[in-house]
């Protein structure tokens, strides 16, 4: 039952984190640090490691979807795993690929 606990307290955490997303984007007044220009300033740079593989650390906005994202990803595992009575481990496998499904989707899609 623990499981369940830590899934939810996710769950509350990524809709927690992408409200703010949404404050950085349309309220950045109001948003959890408004006056940090990392926080409420979107990066439009070209360098191509920051577009991609570390683009959490170009902004705020960037930041809160990265981690919303992994919140989201990791529940997703941790109920898979459970629902199949496999080891919690390869809930790090499971949450890996769905980074890489969704970094292939958007480059794909907007790319």
């Amino acid at each position: 039952m623990v499981i369940y606990s830590v899934i939810t307290l996710l769950l509350i955490a990524a809709f927690i984190i992408d409200a703010e997303r949404d404050t950085i984007e349309f309220r950045p007044e109001k948003s959890w640090f408004p006056n940090s220009k990392f926080w409420t300033t979107k990066y439009n740079g070209d360098n191509w490691w920051l577009k991609t593989i570390f683009v959490f650390a170009q902004d705020g906005w960037h930041l809160t979807k990265t981690l919303y994202l992994w919140c989201l990803f990791t529940a997703i595992g941790l109920l898979f795993c459970d629902a199949q009575n496999i080891s919690l481990w390869f809930t790090v496998p499971i949450v890996l690929f769905l980074w890489f499904l969704n970094g292939v989707i958007i480059e794909k899609t907007f790319g």
